[in-house]
């Protein structure tokens, strides 16, 4: 996540574990919740955290579309 800060506020805290297995039905419902329409991941960042290997995970019954644009992978949420 960007812009945190030197302290954690709850709110961050929960958006960051509810989106922690994206891309997931909890996930998705959540950034959905908060008016996020697109999530852009860049693979080779994501290591070592939650988002590890998200590019990989199946998006079946999500509702959201997935598409490579050079480095980056791009989530429509729709």
């Amino acid at each position: 996540m960007n812009g945190r800060a030197s302290f954690q506020p709850s709110l961050t805290t929960a958006i960051a574990t509810d989106v922690a297995g994206f891309p997931d039905a909890r996930s998705v419902r959540r950034l959905r919740s908060l008016g996020v329409r697109t999530v852009v991941l860049h693979p080779s960042l994501a290591g070592c955290t939650a988002w590890q290997g998200a590019e990989r995970r199946p998006i079946a019954g999500l509702g959201l579309t997935r598409s490579r644009r050079g480095d980056v992978v791009v989530y429509s949420l729709g």
